[in-house]
């Protein structure tokens, strides 16, 4: 076993003998979450809620670090950046906040569906702190998606007895199957119901470019 294989399965250890401390910290972003979750929850005199409220929890406090920098990137700096970096870049700073406004009232439904897909999560806390959703909403809606997820994976492990090869390929279907209608559905309806607002903050930045053709 090479050296970063041992340091893993130490680590592994060291957390599933944590127990539910274990699962916080490892939803965090120490760890993934699912294996440590998985083989808790085989163990007799377990609670899959306790463990699944531990990784809600855990998924809360390690969302944070990216919706403050997307509150970060949120304000005038952003424009700032954008100022002259190219024809398509050129928006409209009224319409755009506008828009932001609009797509924060409804992004609870988003940033709570996002936790059953773990790489969409780093995305979605990004964006959420960049439409400046409100904090208690978005520590809710992640807690809520989070824990939901957790208590399936619990399950699923209780149900499995903690085999490893046999949750990896449930896994593997959820994210087969699952994943796809999910980022459909965020994606999907952002631009049916943002259409207008995305156009009325686009178009400057096409009429620039037709502008600068005739010239």
């Amino acid at each position: 076993m090479d050296i970063i294989g041992l340091i893993l399965t130490k680590l592994l250890e060291l957390l599933i003998g944590m127990g539910n401390w274990g699962v916080f910290l490892s939803a965090i972003g120490i760890f993934p979450t699912e294996i440590i979750m998985a083989v808790l929850a085989a163990e007799e005199g377990t609670n899959i809620f306790l463990i699944a409220l531990a990784s809600g929890l855990g998924e809360m406090v390690g969302a944070y670090p990216m919706y403050i920098i997307g509150r970060i990137l949120s304000g005038s700096n952003i424009y700032k950046w954008l100022e002259g970096k190219g024809k398509f870049l050129k928006i409209d700073q009224k319409k755009f906040e506008e828009s932001k406004k609009k797509i924060a009232k409804q992004s609870y439904t988003y940033i709570f569906t996002s936790r059953f897909v773990p790489y969409l999560r780093i995305v979605t806390s990004l964006a959420a702190g960049f439409l400046e959703m409100n904090a208690f909403k978005f520590s809710t809606a992640t807690l809520g998606g989070s824990f939901i997820y957790s208590v399936i994976i619990a399950y699923l492990g209780y149900r499995v007895g903690g085999d490893l090869e046999t949750i990896k390929m449930y896994m593997s279907k959820f994210n087969t199957w699952v994943t796809p209608i999910i980022l459909i559905y965020i994606f999907g309806s952002i631009i049916l119901k943002y259409r207008k607002e995305i156009k009325g903050f686009i178009k400057p930045s096409i009429k620039s470019q037709s502008e600068e053709k005739k010239k």
